[in-house]
């Protein structure tokens, strides 16, 4: 299955599910895309970094969450990498890498741009079938395609 939305599209393994969406408009800020993919169902999370769909994976499973930062951010250090630095390995993964540590679960985080537009992407994946998750992960984000545009609403 592919999932795609202001120009960005990803292709899902049998069993994943996806969504991209903007979230709540924030009168303070710009309001940019949301990714979020898992191997499991998700539940309705507008959050950027998907919580709700973190704390039901007890241990099992992958979550990818990619959000979009403003077109202000390009060219900064942080956002210098172009695209993910692909295959993640297992070691990349580690538990303080979460926003909120759960038992079980390792993640992953990092900044990049694509398609000149500037990203953070968490990855979460359970330790109970941590390989097979991990290769799922990376076929996922093999397929990560990032068109150039500005989806940013005020």
């Amino acid at each position: 299955m592919v999932v795609s939305g202001f120009g960005i599209s990803l292709r899902l393994p049998v069993g994943w599910e996806g969504r991209i969406f903007m979230p709540d408009p924030d009168p303070d800020a710009p309001v940019l895309p949301i990714v979020h993919a898992g191997s499991f169902a998700l539940p309705s999370d507008s959050s950027a970094f998907g919580s709700v769909a973190i704390g039901l994976m007890n241990g099992r499973g992958a979550f990818l969450a990619l959000m979009e930062f403003g077109a202000h951010k390009l060219g900064r250090p942080a956002f210098a990498q172009v695209g993910l630095p692909l295959p993640l390995a297992r070691d990349d993964f580690q538990p303080h890498a979460l926003h909120l540590p759960r038992p079980g679960l390792v993640g992953y985080q990092r900044l990049f741009s694509l398609g000149a537009r500037p990203f953070s992407f968490q990855a979460v994946i359970g330790l109970a079938d941590m390989d097979a998750d991990l290769a799922e992960t990376n076929e996922v984000l093999r397929s990560l395609i990032v068109e150039p545009g500005n989806w940013a609403t005020l």
